[in-house]
């Protein structure tokens, strides 16, 4: 239990503590809050050095954008692109395999780039800053970028009168709930015949995913779902079709 409160002491500190009378008690509590912020706040300075840096380099040639998937996802990625005239990509991030999939979609597709970009402290993003250089060095087809969540995208196209849309890759969640979110959102835009690539979808050598929640639901509800079968699994990624073409 001391190594648990070391990590989360917001969570178990008051477990810890409760028994201790008074103002003491308080202390102690107080002590362990304060603990936790301060941990925070050094995490989140961390990652935005990280992040920083990473954007010093990249604009000096000196290192590339960032990308989580894999030389086989990324390479299962193009091909189920290629050809395709309206796309979605739901997660960005560095923009990496955005560029990839704008590289080999239709010369008269679009292809839509779903990610809130969140402002850092500085007041800007520089992974979408990345993200949109990136992508704009494939002068190929269209390229609309949808700077909302994921739920908020699939309602503006809904109410932009989109058509339907030919390949749907979702990369933004990891959680049961968030991909649950995502998938009743968009499910319904998927024209038949299309395809859907889900990220951290499966378990893979190199990552033993099978309780994460975005593996759980596609396990339990996506691949259960008529409309939609399996067509090929690559690493953590797991392809599906919609039937009715």
């Amino acid at each position: 239990m001391p190594g648990l409160a070391h990590l989360w002491p917001i969570r178990f500190a008051p477990t810890v503590h409760a028994r201790l009378p008074g103002r003491r008690g308080d202390r102690f509590r107080e002590e362990a809050k304060l603990k936790f912020r301060a941990g925070k706040t050094s995490r989140d300075r961390g990652h935005i050095m990280r992040i920083m840096q990473h954007f010093v380099l990249w604009h000096l040639g000196i290192t590339k954008a960032w990308t989580s998937r894999t030389p086989a996802e990324c390479n299962c990625l193009e091909r189920y692109a290629a050809g395709k005239k309206r796309l979605v990509e739901i997660g960005c991030w560095y923009g990496v395999n955005t560029r990839r999939l704008r590289g080999v979609m239709a010369p008269d597709g679009v292809l839509f780039g779903v990610d809130p970009y969140p402002p850092g402290r500085l007041g800007f993003s520089a992974i979408r800053y990345i993200a949109m250089r990136e992508v704009a060095k494939v002068p190929n087809g269209h390229m609309r970028w949808i700077r909302e969540t994921d739920a908020q995208a699939a309602r503006v196209l809904r109410a932009a009168g989109e058509k339907p849309v030919d390949f749907l890759f979702i990369d933004a969640v990891n959680s049961y709930d968030g991909l649950r979110t995502t998938w009743e959102a968009w499910r319904p835009l998927v024209a038949p015949g299309g395809v859907v690539v889900l990220g951290d979808s499966r378990a893979s050598a190199s990552r033993p995913i099978d309780n994460l929640g975005s593996a759980v639901y596609a396990r339990e509800v996506v691949r259960q779902d008529p409309d939609f079968a399996v067509v090929e699994a690559v690493d953590t990624l797991t392809v599906f079709r919609r039937g009715g073409a």
